[in-house]
């Protein structure tokens, strides 16, 4: 009878340890939840914060070399010199950088070298013909009545006489210095170019007159009446000139060429040291 009693004592004392075992349970997982999500809630900033430095820094230290690389390569083509790199890493992508600006620094010289080769008269450093007509015809594109453009025709008067009598090498330095008083005669946004042998040509933009031309051409002369000084030869050099006029004379370009080699032609049967406004086509002074 004592033993039947005792029973539900026992598992009374049984379901309390039970429940006191629950409940230590329970608060053990209830702290370690709180620890995860404090952990967890310490986690995400620090990752979006190595998100973000990871970002700023794969973009300073890769894209932004990368991108500069882009840029000076856009303006190698374009024939534009690239921008200078102040400062670079000392690691792969900074060497890279560095090579790549010295090599296109080395492209950019030596492409603007071969350009003005091209496009340059190899004796006297004036423009050559190679360009002219292009030059030309943008030239005429642009004139107007009240903006005209000319193409003046210059020829060294008795230049094959000279290079006779006195040789080849005084022939060309006596070429030299006639591109340098032609070139110093001109203003800045005007073109002289050599045309061949003994002949330039001047390519005179923004002419509001035809009168306009007379102080031009008389300042050209000018710079001829004192003699060529080569190699202790005093040589007295004159030019016949002609000229030909945009729109008043043509819209043309071998036109005004022609035309104006015409007129120098009359400069240079009528006296020495003169010019010839060309006269097939009235024009306006």
């Amino acid at each position: 009878m004592s033993l039947l009693g005792s029973r539900p004592l026992l598992n009374e004392q049984i379901q309390n340890v039970e429940r006191t075992r629950l409940a230590e349970r329970n608060a053990d997982f209830q702290k370690n939840r709180l620890l995860i999500t404090q952990v967890v809630s310490v986690q995400i900033p620090l990752f979006i914060f190595l998100s973000i430095f990871c970002a700023f820094y794969i973009n300073n230290k890769l894209f932004k070399p990368l991108k500069r690389l882009l840029k000076n390569t856009e303006k190698l083509e374009k024939g534009e010199i690239p921008d200078r790199i102040e400062k670079c890493d000392t690691n792969e992508i900074g060497y890279l950088l560095r090579r790549f600006h010295r090599m296109s620094n080395i492209i950019y010289r030596r492409t603007n070298k071969l350009s003005f080769l091209v496009s340059h008269d190899h004796l006297t450093g004036v423009l050559n013909r190679t360009e002219l007509d292009r030059q030309l015809k943008f030239a005429i594109s642009a004139s107007s009545k009240n903006n005209k453009m000319a193409v003046i025709f210059i020829d060294i008067n008795q230049f094959k006489q000279l290079n006779d009598q006195y040789g080849h090498v005084i022939g060309d330095k006596v070429l030299v210095e006639a591109a340098k008083r032609i070139t110093g005669a001109v203003r800045a946004d005007d073109d002289v170019y050599r045309y061949g042998g003994d002949e330039f040509i001047i390519v005179a933009h923004h002419l509001r007159k035809l009168s306009y031309i007379d102080a031009m051409i008389k300042h050209l002369l000018d710079k001829f009446n004192s003699p060529f000084e080569v190699e202790q030869h005093n040589l007295k050099v004159t030019l016949s000139i002609g000229i030909a006029v945009s729109p008043d004379h043509t819209t043309d370009h071998t036109q005004l060429l022609k035309f104006a080699d015409q007129a120098m032609y009359e400069a240079k049967q009528s006296q020495l040291h003169t010019y010839k406004i060309f006269q097939g086509i009235e024009g306006d002074n």
